[in-house]
């Protein structure tokens, strides 16, 4: 019982630091060995949910970039034009 009881507490704290990259080997086909497989299994869980939101992060940063430059392309242009027609329109007296 102690073995996986103390694997168990190992593992519950790297858990608690965000760290997902562990494993837990104890394998025994006891009431212990599919408690510490449940706990393997959420903890794979996890961190797949993690790197799912991490991609999701940031493919929205590629689009928020990509919209920031749609934005901005337009503007750069209509910023030309007001200055070119500035300089060479005459003026009102």
């Amino acid at each position: 019982m102690k073995c996986p009881i103390e694997e168990l507490e190992l593992a519950s704290q790297q858990v608690g630091r965000n760290n997902l990259d562990f494993h837990i080997t104890y394998e025994n086909e006891d009431e212990m060995g599919r408690l510490c497989k449940e706990f393997e299994r959420m903890r794979g869980q996890l961190a797949e949910n993690n790197q799912q939101l991490w991609k999701m992060l940031e493919e929205e940063k590629a689009l928020r970039a990509a919209i920031a430059h749609d934005i901005r392309s337009p503007l750069s242009v209509l910023e030309g034009y007001q200055e070119m027609l500035s300089e060479y329109l005459p003026k009102k007296r």
